[in-house]
């Protein structure tokens, strides 16, 4: 079984930690409890960190006494065991409330979900998997990842700390002793940590033979790996940078960018500096680009990063932010990528074809040409009456059956060129917009006539299929010719249009706007 709820403590000095932590047991056990004991600036960085992880947090800020110090310094001052009695409160507290608990320390990554649960035990413990001369150091067990259901035990672990020979951890064997009956212990495929190898002595025939990799789970001794118990460090150790081949691997780039997240201490878009030595990837900085920064200014824990070593914009590692309108511009860099989130392209055509060469790949946004430009103009935006019935700003050749002349009665306003925000002045005018491609392609000029409340009509060459939430005739109005454009427009009433205009803005605000799509971005990423 799984457990019915989870367990940490955790102060200041490694929230970092705690958020990868969190973000990857969100991806395993969405919406499991989660208790975390912690300090009041962990609980505030908490309630500010991007995305939220999907998990029903109960958070008690008792730890201020301890935020400035670190494990080393509490040792030093010979606190070390009176911080790690508040994991017993923290467990006893998820055990009244939730049955049982697994406790977790706050540096695990989690890469499949908890299933090993014996729910007709009362406690599960986990080994070190160290040699004899260690576990007469540390303890057999690790205190790092401890299964209960029976307030008693934790009772019983407290009166015995006064008596280990280490902390808290070394008397985890007089409880498996005096509960045999009542323990299970988890597998080596459990709680993986660097201490049961030693980095400088390391066989590494020995070492990588135990893991395999099927069906994209990790197996460890026979055994899928629940969790990682490691600090990913900027330099990984020779151990560390093997874990993260095997994630790569077996495509985890879920919890890859959950840990460096924590590295980082943020999430970090590279964005390629101007102008590239490649002409072909030459670009304005505008569209998703300029997109970029405006999350980055609306979200503290995500920072942009212009970097002349690449010709695309990334997700830090290895997400591919892929903003080009076709696959011309796909170089070696991409066959790298973990994931490719296709902004200007679709899943279903482009992405397929990534898929046949081996790269997972997901539908993502869109924006605007300029979407700084729309959103300054948006902040003082005020409705007005809207006296251009249907706008077009464009060539007129882009049209279906451009020759017909229905079109110049049907098309109120058309405009050939215009700088972009002379367009918008126009735009904030107009009930309904068309919107037209020479190609088949999304369409920028959509989301700026949405961002304004204004119904796009699109033509055939406008894909909008991977557009989350979007409805034709709710959001939209899809032609091929003009006859056709006449009938729906005549049956289309002022009252109809404003609930489409209020659906467009609302489609815009949510999707497309800096103070979402960066959320909609990274949820799509690790929850999709």
């Amino acid at each position: 079984m799984k457990p019915s709820s989870f367990s940490t403590i955790c102060t200041k000095k490694y929230k970092e930690y705690l958020v990868s932590f969190l973000l990857t047991l969100s991806i395993h056990h969405e919406n499991a409890i989660i208790y975390i004991l912690c300090d009041k600036e962990t609980k505030i960085f908490l309630n500010e960190i991007t995305p939220k992880p999907r998990l029903k947090i109960k958070i008690y800020p008792t730890l201020n006494r301890y935020s400035l110090m670190t494990k080393k310094d509490m040792r030093k001052m010979g606190i070390w065991c009176d911080f790690q009695l508040t994991k017993m409160d923290i467990m006893k507290h998820a055990i009244e409330r939730s049955g049982d608990t697994l406790y977790l320390d706050c540096d695990n990554i989690i890469i499949s979900s908890f299933k090993n649960i014996i729910g007709e035990k009362k406690l599960g413990v986990s080994q070190n998997y160290v040699n004899e001369d260690k576990i007469l150091e540390i303890g057999k067990y690790s205190s790092g990842m401890v299964w209960c259901s029976d307030i008693k035990i934790i009772d019983d672990w407290i009166g015995l700390i006064p008596l280990s020979r280490y902390y808290e951890q070394a008397v985890i064997e007089d409880l498996v002793e005096k509960y045999s009956k009542d323990v299970f212990e988890f597998g080596e495929n459990c709680n993986i940590r660097e201490l049961r190898f030693n980095a400088n002595k390391l066989d590494e025939n020995k070492f990588a033979a135990n893991f395999v990799i099927i069906d994209n789970n990790i197996y460890y001794k026979g055994g899928i790996i629940t969790n990682l118990h490691v600090v990913f460090k900027k330099k990984m150790n020779s151990i560390q940078s093997y874990l993260m081949i095997k994630l790569r691997q077996s495509k985890k780039y879920k919890e890859i960018i959950s840990i460096f997240r924590g590295i980082n201490k943020k999430w970090l878009i590279h964005i390629p500096k101007q102008p590239t030595s490649d002409k072909l990837f030459l670009h304005k900085n505008d569209r998703f680009r300029q997109l970029a920064f405006m999350m980055s200014m609306n979200n503290k824990d995500v920072e942009i990063s212009t970097n002349s070593e690449t010709f695309h914009c990334w997700l830090h590692p290895d997400v591919l932010f892929y903003d080009r309108p076709s696959l011309d511009w796909c170089n070696s860099e991409v066959a790298g990528s973990s994931l490719v989130l296709l902004g200007n392209c679709c899943d279903e055509i482009e992405g397929k074809q990534l898929r046949n060469i081996g790269l997972q790949t997901r539908n993502w946004i869109f924006w605007p040409q300029n979407p700084l430009v729309v959103e300054k103009m948006l902040e003082t935006y005020q409705e007005k009456e809207r006296d251009i019935d249907v706008l077009f700003i464009g060539n007129e050749e882009l049209l279906p059956k451009h020759r017909d002349k229905r079109w110049s009665k049907i098309i109120t306003k058309h405009i050939k060129s215009i700088n972009f925000k002379g367009g918008v002045e126009y735009i904030k005018r107009s009930k309904f917009g068309v919107c037209v491609k020479p190609f088949r392609g999304k369409s920028n000029m959509m989301m700026e006539l949405m961002a304004f409340g204004v119904v796009p009509i699109i033509t055939s060459n406008v894909l909008v299929n991977t557009f989350e939430g979007m409805e034709e005739n709710v959001h939209y109005v899809r032609v091929a010719l003009p006859k056709q454009l006449e009938r729906k427009l005549s049956n289309i009433s002022d009252e109809k249009c404003k609930e489409m205009s209020k659906a467009c803005k609302a489609w815009y605000m949510e999707n497309v706007h800096s103070e979402k799509s960066w959320l909609k971005t990274i949820n799509t990423i690790l929850y999709n």
